[in-house]
C-alpha cells in the first residue's frame, strides 16, 4: 500500500477506535442493566434508567445505565461498572425517594442531574434466553445473591433464614467490595458465592455472630486477610425480600461484583 494511504488509514483507525470502544461499552452496560432487571423484576419493583452525567469518568460515563430497585423499604441502584448500593439514607422514605429520584441519584454522584426511564416495572427487559448465566453479571454479586435466594425459594427449598453478607477492603477510591449469600435450611447453614456459582458450601455450624469474622471466613483465602469492614443484611422470610432495620442511617457502600 502507498505510504500516504497507509498513513491516512492508520489515522482513521486511531480516530475511530476510541468512539467504537465507548459505544460497545455503553451497549454492554445497557445489556447488564436490562439483565439485572430481568433477575429482580419478578420479585421486586425495578426499573432500568439511563442517567445524564455532567461529571463523566471511565466508571461513570456521560450516559450511565443503571437498574433502580426496591428492597427492604429502600431504593437501591445497580451500576454495571461499580456495583450495587443503597439510594435511601432512611428506611420508610421509599415513596418520597421514588418521587424525587433525580435528587436521590445525586447522592451517588453529584454529576447525575437527570434520567430517563427505559424499562418500567413489570416490563420484559430481555428475552429469557438472554438472562445472564450465574456469576456473569458485571459487578453483580449483590443482585445475583438476591436472585439466588429467590431461586432457591422458587425451587421449593425450605429457607428458614437468610443473610446477604457484604464485605469490603480498602478505604480509598480503590476500595472494593463483595456480597455472599448465607442461608439456613433444616439441614443447616450454607453459603453461595457468585464468584463460584456452581458450588454450594456448607457452613460448619451456625455463622459467627461477629460479621467481620463471618465475612473473612466466606472470602477466598487470597483476600480474606484484606477484608477490613463488613455488614450483614438480614432477609426476613417468608414474607418476601425485606431487610431488617439497620442501626446506621448511612447507606451501605457500593459493592463490586
Amino acid at each position: 500500500m502507498h505510504p500516504v494511504r497507509l498513513g491516512l488509514l492508520l489515522l482513521c483507525l486511531l480516530s475511530v477506535t476510541p468512539s467504537h470502544a465507548a459505544s460497545r461499552r455503553e451497549k454492554a452496560d445497557e445489556l447488564a442493566a436490562r439483565q439485572a432487571h430481568a433477575l429482580l423484576d419478578q420479585r421486586s419493583w425495578a426499573q432500568v434508567v439511563r442517567i445524564d452525567n455532567a461529571d463523566a469518568s471511565r466508571r461513570l460515563p456521560r450516559q450511565t445505565w443503571a437498574t433502580v430497585f426496591e428492597l427492604g423499604g429502600r431504593l437501591w441502584i445497580y451500576l454495571p461498572r461499580t456495583g450495587t448500593r443503597s439510594l435511601s439514607y432512611y428506611a420508610g422514605h421509599l415513596r418520597r425517594d421514588k418521587t424525587d429520584l433525580t435528587a436521590v441519584l445525586g447522592r451517588v454522584h453529584e454529576g447525575f442531574h437527570a434520567y430517563r426511564t427505559i424499562v418500567t416495572d413489570n416490563t420484559a427487559a430481555v428475552p429469557e434466553a438472554m438472562e445472564p448465566a450465574a456469576g456473569s453479571l458485571p459487578e453483580g454479586c449483590f443482585v445475583e445473591s438476591l436472585a439466588k435466594l429467590w431461586s432457591l425459594q422458587a425451587e421449593g427449598e425450605t429457607v428458614i433464614d437468610a443473610d446477604l453478607v457484604l464485605y469490603y477492603g480498602g478505604y480509598t477510591a480503590r476500595g472494593w467490595g463483595h456480597t455472599v449469600l448465607c442461608y439456613q435450611t433444616p439441614e443447616g447453614w450454607f453459603s453461595w458465592d457468585s464468584l463460584r456459582p456452581s458450588r454450594i458450601n456448607r457452613l460448619d455450624g451456625d455463622p459467627p455472630e461477629d460479621v467481620l469474622t463471618l465475612a473473612r471466613s466466606l472470602a477466598s483465602p487470597r483476600v480474606a486477610s484484606r477484608v477490613s469492614d463488613a455488614r450483614r443484611l438480614d432477609m426476613v422470610l417468608p414474607d418476601g425480600p425485606r431487610l431488617a432495620a439497620q442501626r446506621k442511617s448511612a447507606p451501605p457502600r457500593s459493592n463490586d461484583g
